[in-house]
């Protein structure tokens, strides 16, 4: 009898800031369907969560990790302010705190990517030629900083003579990443596909980086998510992408993003 292979799933998480909690609730929908995640790629907070899952392949522990502050310790965790070059925060202590929370977990002072239980790809922008760089190598945690060093926020980092910032400034879903990882079915979560609208009436110099950002964003993740097969974008509107505080917000993204993939999975089901 011919044995029938399985169509392989890839997973896109897409940058997006605090938005990007709607991620944990995808997975734990694909979870609670039984639909297995053979690869996943993620740009900014996607590979904060992507990475993290697939170090762990608990979904309960990166929610605990990504959500178990309160808005003093939040504060503590990633304000130290850098001399301004090229970011207001340096990004050391969230590392570590990320470190601490990765040893406790796995047993490891530091996490590869080989050490990982699902293959994972990071997707970074290299700053000098504005392509996408591709992090699948190495160790975990430097290719995260690098992925969500959002402009203006984070210091970008630099790495084998690349400097490297947000993925979101190049590929905001990364589905072609997740193709060329050998996926069949490429899931895409477009965490900009909502956005705030600006009150022109309040427009200054101050205000205008987060939403040219958001412009940029929500045209260049459209583009990316039209090459996905389930194209998933949760309807969250109330957070900034620099808005720390947001994290506070996590059961509503959470749920917004459980709600999104539950209406396609009918459909994911047909494809598989």
């Amino acid at each position: 009898m011919l044995e029938v292979k399985r169509k392989k799933i890839g997973l896109a998480l897409g940058s997006g800031g605090a938005r990007g909690l709607a991620h944990i609730g995808v997975i734990r929908v694909l979870e609670k369907h039984g639909i297995p995640m053979d690869f996943i790629a993620g740009s900014s907070i996607g590979a904060v969560v992507g990475g993290f899952y697939a170090a762990t392949r608990d979904i309960n522990w990166v929610e605990k990790v990504l959500t178990g502050n309160d808005r003093r310790q939040l504060f503590e965790l990633f304000w130290d302010l850098a001399v301004f070059k090229g970011g207001l925060l340096k990004g050391d202590k969230g590392v570590k705190y990320f470190r601490d929370k990765l040893t406790e977990q796995t047993g490891k002072d530091e996490v590869l990517f080989k050490d990982l239980l699902l293959p994972f790809s990071a997707v970074a922008t290299n700053l000098e030629s504005g392509e996408a760089v591709v992090l699948r190598s190495g160790n975990l945690l430097g290719a995260l900083r690098a992925s969500y060093s959002i402009p203006f926020l984070f210091q970008p980092v630099l790495s084998e003579k690349k400097l490297l910032a947000d993925g979101g400034l190049s590929q905001p879903v990364p589905v072609n990443v997740a193709r060329s990882m050998g996926a069949d079915i490429v899931i895409g979560v477009n965490l900009d596909a909502h956005f705030p609208k600006q009150n022109i009436e309040k427009v200054h110099m101050t205000s205008l980086a987060p939403p040219l950002l958001n412009i940029v964003r929500h045209n260049l993740a459209s583009k990316d998510l039209q090459l996905a097969d389930i194209k998933i974008e949760p309807k969250i509107t109330n957070s900034s992408l620099l808005g720390i505080k947001h994290f506070l917000d996590a059961k509503e993204f959470i749920s917004k993003g459980e709600e999104a993939m539950e209406s396609e999975i009918t459909n994911l089901k047909k494809l598989i």
